[in-house]
């Protein structure tokens, strides 16, 4: 008899043991929370989660939700565009993350794409230019001998 309820209380912690992982780590997940933004400006070339929202959560799956294409292309420069909320919770869908986000914020998001798109190859012209007009004083001249 003693034996027998040994045997019943090690299964029950076993059991509790095994599924009380699984239950600990979902609700991890439905950490993650989407703040949508009443408007955002991008530079484009497509909308993602991360530029329309901001992303509370464990960091790894907030960089995988932020990848997540909501737009696979902006409006021309200077014009701007809506997203529903509908369409990001079907983007959410579509990627796999419905059970684990909660949304919120506006039901429509204005996106504008910036007047002007930073250009890669001038920003590293102006860079190596610097590098160039920055003159390295030597260390004796600042001790004075």
């Amino acid at each position: 008899m003693r034996k027998n309820i040994i045997i019943a209380i090690a299964c029950f912690l076993l059991i509790d043991s095994v599924f009380g992982q699984k239950t600990k780590g979902q609700s991890k997940l439905e950490l993650l929370v989407v703040n949508l933004k009443k408007s955002t400006q991008v530079l484009g070339p497509q909308v993602v989660l991360a530029d329309v929202a901001e992303i509370t959560g464990p960091k790894k799956l907030k960089v995988d939700l932020g990848r997540i294409i909501v737009c696979p292309q902006v409006p021309p420069p200077g014009e701007s565009m809506e997203i529903s909320l509908r369409h990001i919770k079907l983007c959410l869908v579509k990627a796999g993350f419905k059970d684990f986000v909660k949304l919120k914020g506006p039901k429509m998001i204005r996106v504008s794409t910036a007047q002007v798109e930073i250009n890669k190859a001038f920003l590293r012209e102006n860079y190596a230019n610097l590098k160039r007009s920055i003159i390295i004083t030597p260390l004796f001249f600042i001790n004075g001998n």
